[in-house]
């Protein structure tokens, strides 16, 4: 098959982060059939913001956004996405 990867980034000096993080990681593995692997990874924030997203260990500046929808937009809400992005809906 393949394989999906998530990367999640979240402050850790906050009180609670590594419980939230697992809390997420819980969430949305819910109902995968499979098992997942899952590895940790602390940097200083300005190093994993030009961290390569394909791990060749190279540092790159870049600007991306994800999203990991549990359900897809309801109308209102792809309505208000703007009108070139919404051919990729």
């Amino acid at each position: 098959m393949g394989r999906i990867t998530l990367a999640a980034q979240l402050d850790g000096a906050e009180p609670g982060a590594r419980r939230r993080l697992e809390e997420y990681i819980t969430a949305v593995g819910a109902g995968v059939r499979t098992q997942c692997r899952v590895t940790h990874t602390t940097m200083p924030w300005l190093r994993a913001t030009q961290r390569d997203v394909e791990n060749r260990g190279e540092l790159t500046c870049s600007k991306s956004k994800g999203a990991y929808l549990r359900r897809p937009y309801s109308t209102p809400e792809a309505e208000a996405v703007p009108i070139p992005l919404r051919a990729r809906l």
